[in-house]
């Protein structure tokens, strides 16, 4: 086992190494990284503003991060992901502490390993987006509940916890909107519900205990809320977070608040948008399966010694109480999403910390009673899933990324990680060697997300060229339009806004043309339109260079649109021979 001081060196490897290298990927982290440096070339610390349009899709959280990590690093992909391996390592040390106080040293330790060797963490962790900022707000707030409640006093106490838990909602409604209250909230009432419930007597049949449980609900709900002081909660939350969204929404006219919490909150929970929906458990499931490999593979033997495990158990064993808790924080979480219409992978992503600690309390207890044949062989067929899962990335990856990032294709090899440690560990396993078993698994998660994300990334990121592409315009001061398709990331690479008009606008574009200052302006047009480019009588269209989409098979081209004066009409025969 790892020493304390050795964990946070390996969790800074993993999330550190090569973290600015790959470009920033379509579409969210451009979008987020390019507000946070228009704000910055702005001035304006307030008000979230992307491509000259207001930004209402996140709160000010993470902009303000970026913009404190712009300022002393400038404007890159470094700096725009540090907030998010800076709030991911918190976030690491939070499910230390947590597990620390509900278990052992031993279950902390591999909750911090477990953690930060699962794919959608690290995703999180090195992403220039608000997930990993929400991470560490929900775990700071779990964190602080365990340590003013420990899980077993009857109610909530009045100690300098309290008064920071509810700071830290607060916080957490800065980073993503009222998810980041309404969710912990509930966690913690539903957790000190079950643990204030009435007891079961055990003479008494199920129906009867379900009776007389169903009989006090009403009355110990509202106990319960009592005791969470939520109007003292209330206001200190309020107290953090009010003033932020009181000044944007005077600083934009009520625009910001009513976008952001009617389209990016009520609609998002009620329809699907921008085509992110599913069925609603089965999504979540296989989010997580995937979203928690390597670990994941231990789902089924996870389950059946954990429902074994409590049968087994005193019901009133303080481990019964801790475990209850976490299960409390995966089953809100999970369940809140899957009733939502809009879905995505990332959403689930603040439960993972409980996961983490519940899969290090399996894997460490279940080394006690390895007598248990099911158990074994469970374990056998998940290593046995580490092989497949292994053998069909090194068969599908080449084939699938030949086309869309050519010269990419040895990435395939990195499925020989999870390929050898499943043979070894299943070699282990027969020999009786459980604990070695375990660290096998331990050392696969840990080198294939290290050699994924700190050097797969990068292989990837090299297809995209848009850094070389918009090279002309970051070193002109002409005017930039697009029109048919428009990246985020172009506006980020080129420092400057980009005018974008659809294939029905062509009038718009005409009228655009018109005016004096924008009849030099360079113009981001897909090859596949080139043709349909609205080129009036009198323009001097040049094609400069081109170069594909990043993971696409089609390209992009770069031109420069002059409207030739009338005094000059030999330049106009130029017009349109590119477009021939």
């Amino acid at each position: 086992m790892l020493s304390r001081a050795a964990l946070p060196l390996l969790a800074t490897l993993l999330l550190f190494t090569n973290l600015g290298a790959p470009r920033l990927w379509d579409r969210d982290e451009p979008r987020n990284a390019g507000c946070a440096a228009e704000m910055l070339r702005t001035h304006n610390w307030s008000v979230p503003v992307f491509n000259g349009e207001l930004r209402t899709h996140k709160p000010i959280l993470l902009y303000w991060a970026m913009l404190g990590s712009y300022t002393v690093f400038g404007v890159n992909e470094f700096a725009a992901r540090l907030p998010s391996a800076l709030f991911a390592l918190g976030s690491l040390g939070l499910t230390f502490g947590i597990a620390r106080r509900l278990f052992d040293k031993p279950i902390a330790t591999g909750s911090v390993i477990v953690l930060s060797s699962t794919l959608m963490f690290n995703v999180a962790a090195r992403a220039a987006t608000p997930d990993s900022a929400l991470v560490f707000c929900v775990t700071l707030s779990m964190y602080l509940f365990v340590c003013e409640n420990g899980l077993q006093k009857p109610y909530g106490t009045k100690t300098w916890s309290h008064w920071a838990l509810y700071a830290s909602l607060g916080v957490g409604v800065l980073a993503k909107g009222p998810i980041g209250f309404v969710l912990p909230i509930c966690i913690i009432g539903l957790t000190c519900m079950l643990a204030n419930g009435p007891d079961v007597v055990r003479t008494e049949s199920r129906w009867q205990t379900t009776w007389r449980i169903a009989r006090c609900t009403p009355l110990h709900f509202l106990r319960t809320a009592i005791a969470m002081r939520p109007v003292s909660g209330i206001i200190t939350a309020l107290v953090v977070c009010v003033p932020w969204y009181a000044y944007v929404g005077y600083r934009t006219g009520g625009v910001w608040l009513t976008e952001f919490f009617w389209q990016h909150n009520v609609s998002r929970a009620v329809s699907p948008m921008e085509g992110h929906s599913g069925p609603p458990v089965l999504y979540y499931m296989v989010a997580i399966l995937v979203g928690f490999f390597p670990w994941s593979v231990l789902a089924a033997p996870a389950t059946a010694f954990t429902v074994r495990y409590f049968r087994s158990l005193d019901p009133y064993a303080s481990e019964r109480v801790s475990i209850r808790f976490l299960c409390c924080w995966l089953g809100v979480w999970v369940g809140a999403f899957s009733l939502a219409g809009t879905k995505l992978p990332s959403y689930v992503t603040p439960c993972y910390p409980a996961i983490a600690i519940l899969v290090s309390w399996f894997v460490l207890h279940m080394a006690e009673a390895t007598a248990w044949r099911p158990t074994v062989r469970l374990l056998k067929l998940a290593n046995g899933t580490l092989v497949l899962v292994g053998a069909t990335i090194m068969i599908a990856v080449p084939i699938a990324i030949r086309k869309l990032a050519p010269g990419s294709e040895w990435l395939g090899v990195l499925g020989l990680v999870p390929l050898l440690g499943g043979v070894l560990g299943w070699i282990r396993l027969t020999q009786s060697r459980f604990t070695t078993a375990i660290q096998w698994l331990g050392g696969t998660s840990l080198l294939f997300c290290w050699l994924l994300f700190g050097f797969g990334a990068v292989q990837i990121s090299r297809n995209q060229q848009y850094v070389e592409f918009l090279g002309p315009i970051r070193t002109d001061d002409r005017p930039v339009l697009a029109w048919g398709s428009l990246e985020p990331s172009w506006v980020f690479y080129a420092e400057q806004n980009i005018s974008f008009f659809t294939t029905n606008q062509s009038d718009a574009l005409q009228q655009y043309f018109s005016q004096s200052e924008h009849q030099d302006v360079y113009a981001l047009v897909p090859r596949h339109l080139l043709r349909e480019f609205p080129v009036a009588k009198g323009q001097a269209v040049r094609e400069i260079h081109s170069t594909r989409y990043f993971l696409k098979e089609a390209e992009v081209v770069l031109l420069h649109v002059q409207t030739i004066p009338a005094t000059r009409p030999e330049l106009a025969q130029q017009d349109s021979r590119h477009l021939q």
